[in-house]
């Protein structure tokens, strides 16, 4: 499958199929990606079974739930963070052996799924990991624009939506 797939060529394909979806070439699209069950659902917008495929990733979903698709945000939209958390639950043996790194986690989707499943004690701890991670970016170039993205996310996270929305004005 298309999972295991060069990540640029299955974004480039996957853009491609979007913009088929958008103008209404559905069959295209679809044909496309067929070899591929989640874009399948994300194009044909069926959220239970994105939500389905996003389960099957396993470990494999924290490797793109950021960039590819920006899935972690399609699951919070579309009322299934539950999985975001079920799949922070699965990976919790990863993250404390080291095999997998706590930043990859440390997502603002996943820090809102844990606050809405109650457990703010470990979505702070994640918030912790992400803000300390930012700051580390340096102020200018592309990653200065990734780190005053980010600043805004902050803001917003915290509360301070003004700041934020200031902060994303400036990008």
């Amino acid at each position: 499958t298309l999972h295991r797939a060069n990540p640029d060529e299955r974004q480039n394909r996957f853009a491609l199929a979007s913009t088929l979806a958008d103008l209404g070439v559905r069959r295209e699209a679809q044909s496309l990606m067929r070899d591929d069950a989640l874009a399948r659902a994300i194009l044909s917008a069926d959220w239970p079974r994105v939500a389905q495929e996003a389960r099957s990733l396993d470990r494999e979903y924290w490797e793109f739930a950021k960039s590819y698709w920006n899935l972690s945000v399609l699951l919070g939209a579309s009322g299934h963070s539950s999985v975001i958390v079920e799949l922070y639950d699965r990976a919790r043996p990863l993250l404390e052996s080291g095999e997998l790194e706590w930043i990859r986690v440390a997502r603002p989707m996943t820090i809102l799924a844990l606050r809405s499943a109650g457990r703010a004690k470990e979505a702070d701890r994640l918030f912790a990991i992400y803000q300390a991670a930012t700051l580390r970016l340096p102020q200018r170039g592309q990653l200065g624009d990734e780190r005053e993205f980010d600043m805004a996310v902050i803001a917003a996270l915290t509360g301070r939506n003004e700041q934020a929305l200031s902060g994303l004005d400036g990008l």
